[in-house]
């Protein structure tokens, strides 16, 4: 039986547990976009352009868009996405992701190899990891 061991910070990003990015499209409405973070039971979706991902849509911008009176059936990603994704490459470790979050003042970093993005990992990620959580 092969042994695990717990992740430390100076672990690769690309150890963390991740999936196939989520992603919704400039014009999804937010209605759209809340459904589709509560059937897939994340926080954030990533904001894709026609050459890729331009931004992330968390639920903390869904909800305060509706709080300003958003109408959730005509209101789009595009107006309260977080425009400009910051990626990280896998091999970054655990460590420097939550620098760069704290750096940048954002909770969710796309993750890449070879120029794709493969993951989005959250705040709550990194420190799960460096608080032994």
């Amino acid at each position: 039986m092969r042994e695990t061991r717990a992740l430390t910070g100076s672990d690769p990003v690309m150890r963390l547990p991740h999936r196939k990015p989520i992603d919704v499209l400039l014009d999804t409405t937010l209605r759209t976009c809340a459904k589709v973070m509560a059937d897939e039971a994340i926080g954030a979706v990533l904001v894709r352009g026609p050459h890729g991902p331009v931004g992330v849509l968390s639920e903390r911008d869904i909800v305060g868009a509706l709080a300003e009176g958003a109408n959730a059936d005509r209101e789009r990603a595009r107006d309260y996405m977080t425009p400009d994704v910051d990626f990280v490459p896998e091999l970054t470790t655990i460590a420097d992701a939550g620098r760069e979050m704290i750096r940048n003042e954002i909770r969710h970093l796309a993750v890449t190899r070879d120029g794709a993005t493969v993951g989005l990992i959250s705040s709550r990620d990194v420190l799960a990891v460096l608080t032994g959580g």
